[in-house]
């Protein structure tokens, strides 16, 4: 079987065990459990609970996958109103005039 007839999901890291073994709640609701790929042990990447991977899994068996990549992080951005003050040059020449 080539890798062309893996089936990819996306899915979150609900639960990591020993050996590189997690579990992993795919965007439909179904629970993989899934192994780290060799390209990702061989680079040391880590994986955490609540990461956002991507699995492959074969046609013949869904209940097991291959986690092949893992997405960064979002970044969250501060609301406007927080920022409206933080290094704003008026307020810190108005704080230094009183």
């Amino acid at each position: 079987m080539s890798n062309d007839d893996n089936i990819e999901l996306e899915g979150t890291v609900v639960d990591s065990f020993r050996g590189g073994r997690f579990s992993v709640e795919l965007e439909s609701g179904n629970l993989v459990n899934c192994v780290l790929s060799g390209r990702m042990r061989k680079n040391y990447i880590k994986i955490l609970n609540g990461d956002s991977v991507t699995v492959a899994l074969s046609p013949y068996d869904l209940t097991t996958g291959r986690i092949t990549w893992r997405h960064a992080p979002k970044k969250h951005k501060l609301s406007d109103e927080t920022t409206d003050n933080i290094g704003s040059v008026d307020n810190v020449e108005n704080e230094q005039l009183t």
